[in-house]
């Protein structure tokens, strides 16, 4: 999924909600900023991963399941947690 719906910082989130409430005033949402997600090759994400606005992604990359990816993660790197960090893969 994929979605520019609010703006990134808390004090430009709570303007938008004022001007999104049956008070508020529509024409008074501030810009919602549009930064591209950037996902290489050979990547591995896991459920419910979430990756955030401006993220680039290198190429085998593994993304563990739940992680929030804040930050560009570099190419062959496994990072899990939230925030995401780089971490050791576990043997199987």
């Amino acid at each position: 999924m994929d979605s520019d719906f609010h703006p990134i910082t808390p004090a430009a989130r709570l303007v938008d909600t004022i001007a999104l409430s049956p008070i508020g005033d529509h024409q008074r949402r501030p810009p919602i900023e549009v930064l591209p997600v950037v996902i290489e090759d050979d990547v591995w994400i896991g459920y419910n991963a979430t990756i955030l606005k401006g993220v680039w992604v290198g190429a085998g990359a593994a993304i563990a399941p739940g992680a929030l990816v804040n930050r560009d993660v570099a190419p062959g790197t496994y990072v899990a947690g939230n925030p995401a960090r780089p971490v050791e893969p576990e043997a199987t």
